[in-house]
């Protein structure tokens, strides 16, 4: 045992968005409900109530299926303002009673345990009036956890689910965490879990008994010694990581399942992915576009370019890559900007224009956040904007006067 102190407390609604629509649809409380992004049977499931859950229908599973496991499933059109709106509420009565450190999704945060608050006694009551805080004030039951570091924290939080409450004491560890299966470790993915498995590790017992410099080899990197120290219950930093890539991708409903339609929808999603590379000072190098379609197929295309942030440029990097796309019935439709460079590191435009083009597209975004999302758009779009509906990012939240 290395770490001596519980540093972190980590809050984890309970099938939140399930939850958030029974809170204010009374008349679905205790009913197996699935949310989904359309309500048709050829999309998935994007999040499950527990009675749901309890019958075996699970996240990312294809409606079709939920419903033989679950005959009585109810489908529930995603809300994403409705969801953003609850966890702003939640935030800020979780922040009455511990400052929120960092928001990790719209259902998770973690906060940081102050010196006084580190004994199981303190931690324990802190973690306890969190939980009635948010129950008093939103109507929601969330699951805490609370432990020497952030990563053991969320593990904790899933540990006695819905409604629960799991410290990891330092001197418990790693033995308590001996029962979990190694997918309950976050990232510890399938991918990892073959590496772990080629090297005959099938257990966290199994994990925690190899050497620090073991489960570098296996890792690859770094990772492993810090994997190392979380699991003895050293306080051990979150890597900051630099994004990669910003994508959207959307359902289409059965309206617009046209090759038109899921064109003039690629333009808007590149357009959104822009605006969201200039707001985080970012210029891409790629643009990746993809088509699910019926009965079954995909199409994906791509093309790299010098660093851009410019919106105009994309759509015409998009709209020389559209002429190779089939001609099938699209049900999804995805673009995504890849390999972004930060701005600090891109050569700024020499000429005028190029330097006018990109100071247009802040001064809409400027405008489209301070009077509403789509305010100003290209009047190609204006007819499908009402097909655009919020959605939320996993690891970013949007505010409500912003654009989605």
């Amino acid at each position: 045992m290395i770490g001596s102190k519980l540093t972190s407390l980590f809050v984890d609604m309970d099938a939140y968005f399930a939850q958030v629509e029974q809170r204010v649809q009374p008349n679905l409380r205790g009913v197996p409900i699935g949310i989904v992004p359309v309500l048709t049977d050829s999309t998935c499931c994007i999040a499950a109530s527990y009675e749901a859950k309890r019958r075996g229908v699970k996240t990312g599973m294809p409606v079709r299926e939920a419903k033989k496991i679950c005959p009585e499933l109810r489908l529930v059109e995603s809300r994403p303002e409705l969801y953003i709106r609850f966890h702003h509420r939640i935030i800020e009565a979780v922040d009455t009673c511990i400052p929120v450190s960092r928001v990790l999704s719209i259902d998770e945060m973690v906060c940081r345990l102050a010196a006084n608050e580190r004994s199981p006694t303190q931690a324990t009551d802190l973690a306890r009036r969190v939980k009635s805080t948010v129950w008093n004030a939103i109507g929601l039951t969330c699951s805490v956890g609370v432990a020497p570091n952030e990563t053991l924290a969320k593990v904790a939080s899933d540990m006695d689910k819905p409604d629960g409450l799991v410290v990891l004491l330092p001197q418990e560890l790693p033995d308590r965490l001996f029962d979990l299966p190694l997918s309950d470790l976050p990232g510890v993915g399938p991918r990892m879990l073959l590496r772990l498995h080629a090297h005959n590790v099938r257990t966290i017992e199994e994990m925690c008994a190899l050497s620090e410099s073991k489960l570098v080899e296996i890792w690859r990197s770094v990772e492993g010694r810090r994997w190392w120290l979380r699991l003895r219950g050293e306080d051990v930093p979150p890597v900051r990581t630099r994004r990669r890539s910003i994508g959207h991708q959307r359902i289409l409903p059965p309206a617009l399942r046209t090759t038109d339609a899921a064109r003039v929808m690629l333009i808007h999603l590149i357009c959104k992915a822009a605006a969201r590379a200039r707001q985080a000072d970012c210029s891409a190098t790629k643009l990746t576009v993809g088509l699910r379609l019926l009965p079954q197929g995909r199409w994906k295309a791509g093309a790299s370019f010098e660093p851009t942030q410019d919106t105009r440029a994309l759509i015409t990097t998009f709209l020389d890559l559209w002429p190779d796309a089939p001609l099938a019935t699209p049900i999804q439709v995805e673009a995504t900007l890849q390999d972004l460079v930060p701005l600090a590191l891109v050569e700024q435009p020499l000429f005028d224009k190029e330097r006018s083009d990109i100071a247009l597209w802040r001064a809409i975004d400027r405008i489209n956040t301070k009077h509403g999302k789509h305010m100003v758009h290209l009047a190609a779009l204006h007819d499908t904007l009402a097909a655009v509906p919020v959605r939320i990012p996993f690891s970013s939240i949007p505010d409500l006067d912003l654009p989605a």
